[in-house]
């Protein structure tokens, strides 16, 4: 690739191989920054080499990566909330446990669980997050760990209006299960018309729900007197979402694990972001995206790692990982890990080794030259591999 200009002195990463996501891996490749981190030129080794401090290593280099889906405020619960026999009984627990240790709601502790996971994300990595929050207290952390934020102020709103959304965060729905009519509409309102974000057919109670006021969520929503004003609606959840007009370009519909190729059609034609998340998914219902559906829709694809809750780790190629080993194409996943993510979230700068962007740099792995497939690597090993953020 052609060089750009930098400022100041130029550090030039050499690497057995380079991955930089918008063009094809290079062997024996390297990677020049400048001293802001922004890239100047990435190419073979031999023709760079002589543009600055050189840094050699043994790991496979490639752009950070972006989570478009975390709760870091619930970092505290890792490990507390068992699953596997659905979304309904996940979220009874989860009440109930909050319930019954009114000390798991302690600020510092949330706070001090919420700093270590955003640390951890950042050493592994990550560059930038799409976090959800509830309370508002962590999104702070995230910043001082060096990560790019997009704080989404999710709201529970059966009846009503929600509560007006904190300075510097965009308001958004939880689900079509716990937000009503006029709480979708004014949310919507509220980010420029359309949803920014939503938990879409997670589990297959929230279409049996919608559809016919029946099953696991419609049981949970009675015990706790909360179904949404409008629902029943007769609909699936990305087809009623559209007859409302709240979804289009830029919506993150987060999970869809459920939907059925319609509702797929669908959210493509209107331009919405399918976020993935299937460790969560495994959790709690024991099932994974429809990835080849996904992809056969033409729907563009994010990956994100839901919350401590629910999956073992805020790093997305835990995500990459889980999707690669059923079967999903390792580059396909490494776009949706990078630079799909950061154009999902509206982050241009980041998501490729490409001049003129400020990626981050991620060194994975300790003495790869041996290596055939670098993608592979990163697809099938990555999650497990000794990481390095060195920009």
């Amino acid at each position: 690739m052609t060089p750009v200009s930098g400022a100041g002195r130029a550090t030039v990463h050499l690497a057995p191989w380079v991955v930089p996501i918008a063009a094809a891996p290079i062997r024996d490749g390297a990677v020049v920054l400048d001293n802001r981190g922004v890239v100047t030129a990435v190419g073979r080794a031999t023709h760079l080499r002589t543009l600055g401090e050189v840094r050699e290593h043994q790991a496979v280099l490639l752009p950070g990566l972006v989570n478009a889906h975390a709760h870091l405020e619930l970092s505290h619960l890792a490990g507390r909330v068992p699953g596997g026999d659905g979304l309904a009984a996940w979220i009874r627990r989860l009440l109930a446990l909050r319930d019954s240790e009114p000390e798991l709601n302690n600020l510092s502790q949330v706070i001090d669980s919420a700093r270590a996971a955003a640390l951890a994300m950042a050493a592994r990595g990550t560059v930038a997050v799409a976090d959800v929050t509830n309370g508002g207290q962590v999104a702070g952390l995230l910043l001082e760990a060096g990560l790019d934020v997009l704080v989404l102020d999710e709201r529970i709103a059966p009846r009503g209006l929600p509560a007006p959304s904190r300075p510097g965060a965009i308001p958004t729905a939880h689900a079509t299960y716990t937000c009503g009519v006029p709480s979708l509409r004014a949310l919507a309102a509220a980010a420029g018309g359309r949803l920014a974000s939503i938990h879409v057919e997670e589990d297959p109670a929230e279409a049996a729900y919608l559809l016919e006021g029946r099953g696991p969520l419609a049981d949970l929503l009675d015990e706790r007197n909360a179904r949404p004003e409008g629902t029943p609606c007769g609909l699936r959840p990305v087809a009623w979402l559209d007859a409302l007009q709240l979804i289009g370009p830029g919506t993150l519909l987060v999970h869809l694990t459920c939907a059925d190729d319609a509702s797929l059609a669908l959210a493509a034609r209107l331009g919405a972001t399918a976020v993935l998340c299937p460790r969560s998914n495994l959790h709690i219902s024991d099932r994974l995206p429809p990835v080849a559906r996904i992809r056969a829709a033409g729907l563009r694809v994010a990956l994100g790692t839901d919350s401590l809750a629910s999956s073992p780790s805020l790093d997305v190629l835990g995500e990459v990982a889980t999707l690669a080993k059923a079967g999903a194409d390792p580059a396909w996943l490494l776009n949706a890990a990078t630079l799909d993510g950061a154009h999902a979230l509206g982050f241009r700068h980041l998501g490729a080794l490409q001049p003129g962007l400020r990626p981050g740099l991620l060194a994975l792995g300790i003495n790869e030259r041996s290596l055939e497939n670098p993608v592979a690597f990163i697809a099938h090993e990555g999650a497990s591999a000794p990481a390095t953020r060195l920009a």
